[in-house]
């Protein structure tokens, strides 16, 4: 066999020395070794899978009103405050399909008909709490009112200010927000 190119000629040569064949398998063998070894090394592939968080209405109220709380006694003169919401539904949770399509061909005296069968399963994946369904999204709760009392909510500009402020941090309406000393 001849081999003509630059890059042919410098190959050969290298392959004729015994000495060379055996460090060039000896540097295959532990390249294979280190792509087996790293599979030890590595993190748990469930890490890449989102975490999904399914939290109640409870827990989704409390941490509304924390925020609130927090970003309303920081305007000035509201003094301390005590902020309570409503909602009208709760935490809406839409999960992840999994559709499949079967098609049956039947043969009758009229020719060939098709029948499709459509069946959607829920996906079910390994969670910290055993398994669990595959949120796909949460649709959060419809705000029904707020009311916030506060040590300045006999002061109209200050009432102004946190109507505007829960108005826009909650995207609702200032008539669903009610402020009061």
């Amino acid at each position: 066999m001849e081999v003509k190119s630059g890059a042919g000629e410098r190959l050969q040569k290298l392959l004729k020395n015994k000495k060379n064949v055996q460090l060039i398998f000896i540097a295959g063998i532990a390249g294979i070794a280190l792509i087996f070894l790293s599979n030890f090394f590595t993190s748990d592939r469930s890490d890449s899978i989102p975490k999904q968080e399914s939290i109640t209405v409870q827990q989704y109220v409390e941490e509304l009103e924390t925020k609130l709380y927090t970003m309303v006694t920081s305007i000035g003169g509201v003094g301390q405050a005590q902020i309570m919401i409503t909602l009208e539904n709760g935490i809406e949770y839409v999960y992840q399909n999994a559709e499949r399509t079967d098609t049956n061909l039947a043969e009758n005296s009229g020719g060939t008909t098709q029948k499709d069968t459509r069946q959607k399963d829920i996906v079910i994946v390994d969670g910290p709490n055993g398994r669990e369904a595959l949120i796909r999204k949460m649709i959060e709760p419809t705000i029904k009112g707020v009311v916030v009392v506060c040590e300045g909510g006999d002061n109209i500009l200050i009432k102004e200010r946190v109507t505007e402020a829960v108005s826009t941090a909650l995207g609702i309406s200032a008539t669903r927000i009610c402020v009061i000393k």
